[in-house]
């Protein structure tokens, strides 16, 4: 999607960029003056050797956007920036309010890209998938993506059945009952009609 060996780079990361410059340089602010009033904004690219080093240069200013590739199914571990223990790290919504001292270096778990930018208006569409670990199924959670449905479907299937059944089953009585022939007479005997209030000569 780019070629950044040649100067200036080309393809289509380096085109949204130049297509990005020249429309903030258009654009104004609630004062209706142009960002480029006091002269042609530019779009310089620095390089980093590692995603750490992009990032630390976010958090400190140094650099004010990266080309939308960057953020796609990419994931954040940390600056790596060096340290003695947590304190020295970056804030970070984890327990400990901070990046965690591993080794030497400041660290974050594996978390998306996308959590870790501030951003603005979108200018380009990406479906972005991430394939996690499955964890345990917490308490109040509801089931896990794939969890067998199988005790649910052994209970509610049999029960179905049974439901339609006792329902044809009392169709069948009705119909007997309307015909004047009841699957259930007192008092007579199989193939004897009943006989009420006779009395002997």
């Amino acid at each position: 999607d780019g070629d950044y060996t040649v100067t200036p780079p080309v393809g289509f990361y380096p085109g949204w960029l130049a297509a990005f410059c020249d429309e903030f340089n258009d654009l104004s602010g609630p004062d209706g003056v142009k960002y480029s009033s006091a002269g042609n904004i530019t779009c310089e690219r620095t390089y980093k050797t590692s995603s750490a080093g992009v990032f630390k240069d976010l958090f400190d200013g140094q650099t004010h956007l990266t080309e939308p590739y960057y953020v796609v199914d990419g994931f954040y571990y940390g600056t790596g920036e060096t340290c003695t223990r947590s304190a020295d790290c970056r804030p970070a919504a984890l327990p400990a309010g901070t990046e965690t001292c591993e080794s030497g270096k400041c660290a974050h778990p594996a978390s998306p890209r996308t959590r870790h930018f501030r951003q603005s208006c979108s200018t380009i569409g990406v479906d972005s998938t991430f394939f996690t670990k499955q964890s345990p199924q917490g308490a109040g959670e509801g089931p896990k993506d794939g969890a067998s449905n199988f005790p649910i479907v052994a209970v509610v299937v049999p029960l179905s059945c049974l439901v339609a059944a006792a329902a044809c089953c009392m169709c069948f009585m009705v119909r007997r009952e309307r015909k004047g022939q009841p699957l259930f007479a007192a008092g007579a005997s199989a193939g004897e009609p009943e006989t009420v209030g006779q009395r002997s000569a």
